[in-house]
Formats: structure tokens, sequence, C-alpha cells
């Protein structure tokens, strides 16, 4: 979205998808969290989900960090057998 700039063709779309993805991926982690101790729940909630520039910042690097994650489980998942 960057590099095409908020004017250009099909921008809308991207960020509507940009957003809907975020949100769903927000959804799934705070049902990770859901059950856990109040110090986590506070932690991933100030850490995370803050209406932010820091918070999503945090978010988008944590979600990198997931990505990785599991491209390298499905790498090393043929290694594993």
């Amino acid at each position: 979205m960057k590099r095409i700039g908020n004017n250009a063709e099909g921008y809308d779309k991207l960020s509507y998808e940009f957003r809907e993805n975020l949100e769903k991926a927000s959804s799934f982690i705070r049902l990770l969290v859901k059950e856990a101790p109040a110090d986590v729940k506070h932690h991933f909630t100030s850490t995370y989900f803050g209406l932010t520039q820091g918070g999503l910042n945090s978010l988008m690097e944590l979600l990198n960090d997931i990505t990785w994650l599991k491209n390298w489980n499905i790498d090393n998942r043929s290694v594993a057998k």
C-alpha cells in the first residue's frame, strides 16, 4: 500500500483486505490468550492491541514472527519424519 500510494487504483481494495485480515488475525490471537493469566492478557492488550502506531507495529512484528514460525514448521516437517 505504501508503494502504490493511497490515490492509486486498487488502493481501497487493498486497504479493506488489510483491515479485514488484520482484524481476523487479532481475533485469533485474542482467542489464544483468552484463558491466559491476567498479566499475560494485560501484556497482549497493551502491547499488541492498543490503537496506536506502536501497537500496530508490535502486532505486525508478532504476525511476522508467527509467519516465520509457520514456515519453519512446514520446512522442517519432512525432516522430522
